[in-house]
């Protein structure tokens, strides 16, 4: 939190024994340049508490300041999915 809201998030959902699906988002400090910083902290808390093989995450293909990010710390594009949310369909 930040002034007493929230200023950044990270969800966690344990896929299977080696794999640690993660949500994160930077409601406050979004566009800033601490994204990568903050996938930093939150992979080495995750490497640390579970040590999982494989860390995955999903992002909508138009957030590509939020996939620069992502790639600067390391992640690759896997795949391409349809997910409907809300009225629409979005591309992951």
């Amino acid at each position: 939190t930040k002034g007493n809201k929230l200023a950044a998030f990270l969800s966690l959902n344990k896929v299977d024994a080696n794999t640690m699906d993660i949500g994160l988002g930077m409601d406050k400090l979004d566009g800033k340049g601490n994204g990568p910083a903050f996938l930093e902290a939150c992979t080495s808390f995750i490497r640390e508490e579970w040590n999982p093989k494989k860390i995955t995450l999903s992002a909508v293909t138009f957030n590509r300041r939020a996939i620069k990010a992502y790639k600067k710390v390391g992640f690759q594009d896997v795949l391409t999915f349809m997910q409907k949310r809300t009225a629409a369909f979005l591309n992951f």
